[in-house]
């Protein structure tokens, strides 16, 4: 656990509305909560066989050695690495009631739009 011991109240002058709905969170600490193994896929190979021989509005005046040109290049037929992803997790007052967890990322997310803003003092 990584103590962080940070306060955030809600902004009042956003314009858009939180998720979480509390007036001020406490962070106690942040922990990983877990871990996601996935592979990571570079572009959708059916989509771009789709536009080679099936073009759209968008592709309809290119060539067929143009579309095979532009859309090959980009794909991938196997998928690319294997890629770990930790999702946090937070032990947090919010609105003076304990919670023994709280979606870290999804916090952040908040913070990023200024939902929440983080205040100087801190309990």
């Amino acid at each position: 656990m990584t103590p962080i011991n940070q306060t955030f109240v809600l902004n009042k002058d956003s314009e858009l509305q939180s998720f979480f709905g509390w007036d001020k969170i406490h962070v106690h600490h942040i922990y990983p909560s877990r871990i996601v193994t996935r592979r990571e896929h570079k572009v959708d190979f059916l989509y771009r066989l789709k536009i080679i021989f099936f073009p759209g509005e968008h592709w309809k005046d290119h060539s067929f050695r143009e579309r095979l040109a532009i859309n090959w290049r980009h794909v991938h037929l196997f998928p690319g690495p294997k890629m770990q992803v930790y999702r946090y997790a937070a032990t947090a007052t919010c609105d003076g009631e304990f919670e023994t967890w709280l979606d870290w990322d999804d916090l952040q997310e908040e913070l990023s739009y200024s939902m929440y803003k983080p205040t100087e003092q801190s309990q």
